[in-house]
């Protein structure tokens, strides 16, 4: 009766705010470069992460995920994506800012950004999967009937560590520019100006 009961709180709430959503983010000027795409994909994931977190709530459901790695899954969807991607997302924007330097591509950092997601979202799913079958957490090495899905979620772990590897190469190729390698930057008494 209580799944019954969510699913229906859960439908009602999300049916209220299509329609703000729609109007705010499609309807407006939204910037879909790296800075906002990561915004827009951390704050799905915190939201995602939210709903896990309500759901894990439930004594019932608590009683059979406690201690398994659906825990590892939530608590990395909510930390990596849901602040990570805030963080991620300052450094796209102060970097150029504080350095003086137009970032090395926006495509490397939205490549960057969504291997990110795609990579964290698949991991945490398959870990909550195998926390909800029973799977433990905090072994070094967990029993074969969970080898196939640890299998899986370390390809999307390799998937994240190439997004980190694009990250580190951006962000490493911005601070080894010069200032005036920028050919849209206004030269202004010896240093440069961006438009």
């Amino acid at each position: 009766m209580l799944a019954w009961q969510m699913r229906c709180a859960m439908r009602m709430n999300l049916s209220r705010s299509k329609p703000p959503v729609r109007f705010t983010i499609f309807r407006s000027n939204y910037k879909w470069d790296t800075v906002g795409t990561a915004l827009f994909l951390g704050l799905f994931s915190w939201f995602s992460a939210g709903l896990s977190g309500i759901v894990n709530a439930t004594i019932a459901f608590d009683q059979v995920v406690h201690n398994t790695l659906f825990i590892v899954g939530h608590f990395h969807q909510m930390a990596l994506e849901g602040i990570g991607f805030a963080i991620i997302a300052a450094t796209y924007a102060w970097l150029p800012e504080f350095t003086g330097k137009k970032l090395y591509s926006d495509s490397l950092g939205k490549w960057h950004i969504w291997l990110t997601f795609v990579g964290q979202m698949g991991a945490s799913a398959f870990w909550m999967a195998q926390g909800i079958q029973g799977a433990p957490r905090r072994w070094a090495v967990l029993p074969d009937q969970y080898l196939t899905l640890t299998h899986i979620s370390l390809g999307f772990l390799a998937v994240l560590v190439a997004a980190q590897l694009v990250f580190a190469y951006n962000l490493w190729t911005t601070l080894r520019r010069s200032p005036f390698d920028d050919p849209t930057a206004v030269r202004v008494h010896g240093g440069t100006q961006a438009d």
